[in-house]
């Protein structure tokens, strides 16, 4: 007895689409077309035999070939109303977040930053909006203590992957059913947010959240969009904090000022904070070199101004 099978085209400009579009093709499901704008996803998907439709031609293009579903994954742009239109089935999205408390772009930076401890993966209807469609699948991804948004953002990269299978079975067999989203708070990650100061470290917050900041900003040797954590300092003018973590508890009467370099070694500089010690592990100049630690040394960092 064959599988039943249905017909698709896929929006998308990272290496998620190039897995989840490979295993539509080995269950047998007719993929249409790939809509990028990224080059190496085109070649990948002329290399597998697979159409390319540029973004500009998608509505003609869709359009003129009826289908029943359309996948958008790692696609981080608003889809037009007319093309929602166009399926005879279901207009599908995956989103690297819970959803509805993180919506929009960068989510995983975000909960970082905000000191998430728990985390996961949604693939929803797309509708009208931001994130706003019914969820179809959530796949919970553990959240540890030294992830940074590059390794958080693999994990939910590998949630997706290992999930869609099941989603794409549900789909084929008619029994893939939305269910609207819970009730909570909902929040929207918009492109053009940024972390506060451009992601300078203030020493009067507790190491725990400067430590946050510094994980957050941390995506490897991907593209950043949201900027680097960075420390200024009187000496240099300002460098770039590659790795960090909170520890101790000098908090209350007697503890030393916010800024204070309580020791410099081959381990890192340890920085007094409004709450507890920060352990600066890795530094780089501005423009990307190495900081050795140097001597130990003790003083302050120049404070942030209120506001």
């Amino acid at each position: 007895m064959s599988r039943p099978t249905f017909s698709c085209f896929v929006i998308g400009s990272d290496t998620l689409l190039t897995e989840c579009t490979g295993h539509l093709a080995d269950q047998g499901h007719d993929v249409r077309g790939v809509i990028t704008d990224t080059p190496r996803i085109a070649t990948w998907a002329r290399d597998r035999g697979f159409a390319v439709v540029a973004p500009e031609a998608m509505l003609d293009v869709l359009a003129s070939d009826p289908f029943d579903h359309l996948f958008a994954i790692t696609w981080l742009r608003l889809l037009p109303d007319a093309l929602l239109d166009l399926p005879r089935g279901m207009a599908i999205n995956f989103h690297d977040g819970p959803l509805p408390a993180r919506a929009g772009l960068n989510v995983p930076a975000w909960g970082l930053m905000d000191g998430a401890t728990d985390w996961a993966v949604t693939w929803h209807e797309i509708v009208t909006g931001i994130d706003t469609g019914g969820i179809l699948l959530e796949t919970p991804v553990p959240v540890a203590d030294d992830d940074t948004s590059l390794s958080l953002n693999m994990k939910c990269f590998a949630a997706a992957r290992d999930g869609f299978p099941a989603l794409v079975a549900e789909l084929a067999a008619g029994t893939l059913v939305a269910r609207p989203q819970p009730d909570g708070e909902r929040r929207i990650h918009y492109r053009s947010d940024r972390p506060d100061r451009a992601g300078l470290l203030d020493w009067r917050r507790p190491a725990r959240e400067l430590a946050n900041r510094v994980r957050a900003l941390d995506f490897g040797p991907y593209a950043n969009p949201l900027g680097r954590a960075k420390l200024l300092d009187g000496a240099h003018g300002g460098w770039i904090v590659v790795g960090a973590r909170a520890y101790g508890d000098d908090s209350g009467e007697g503890a030393p000022e916010p800024g204070t370099v309580i020791a410099r070694d081959e381990t890192g500089w340890t920085i007094a904070t409004g709450a507890g010690r920060l352990l600066i592990t890795a530094l780089s100049t501005l423009t990307g070199t190495p900081v050795e630690p140097g001597a130990p040394e003790t003083r302050a960092l120049p404070a942030l101004a209120p506001g």
